[in-house]
């Protein structure tokens, strides 16, 4: 008999957690978070989506090569490909650099290269901190979103588009 006061004890308790768990509000879903690169370029610190890079490298030789386009820094030999290399800066209007830039990106949708002079960090935002800008014909067109980051409202470079003009 006490036996079955337990067994009915029990079951009710977990009938009634059971009802406690549907009646309970669900839990608000975690905001989407872009993952994203902070990045030195011709004096301004500017942000690159991680979704659109496959590595980033740092002190990677360029060969020079002979081209008329101003961007085209020269080319680099990356996991087993002869990848084009072209400075970021230059390709967003920036003047080109004193020094060939020390760092690489390389992109997750075409084999091609993009050097820049500073890396700064890894980060990531909300989804819906990320805005548009009101000034998106700067960086040639490339620059059409912002994101607030410690304070500073920093433009977020598209890539794909950039890449898409080579």
């Amino acid at each position: 008999m006490i036996q079955s006061t337990l067994v009915a004890d029990r079951a009710a308790a977990l009938r009634a957690e059971f009802d406690r768990q549907f009646a309970a509000s669900p839990a608000a879903a975690a905001p989407v978070r872009d993952r994203l690169l902070v990045v030195g370029i011709g004096g301004d610190t500017l942000l690159l989506r991680l979704s659109h890079i496959a590595g980033l490298f740092a002190g990677r030789r360029i060969v020079p090569i002979p081209s008329a386009a101003a961007s085209l820094l020269g080319i680099t030999g990356l996991r087993g490909a002869i990848l084009p290399v072209h400075s970021l800066g230059v390709a967003l209007g920036f003047p080109p650099a004193a020094a060939t830039p020390r760092w690489l990106v390389t992109l997750a949708s075409a084999p091609l290269a993009f050097a820049f002079e500073h890396f700064h960090q890894h980060i990531e935002i909300a989804r819906d901190r990320i805005v548009p800008r009101a000034d998106a014909d700067r960086g040639r067109g490339h620059l059409r979103e912002a994101a607030l980051v410690d304070g500073d409202n920093l433009a977020i470079v598209n890539l794909l588009s950039v890449a898409a003009q080579f």
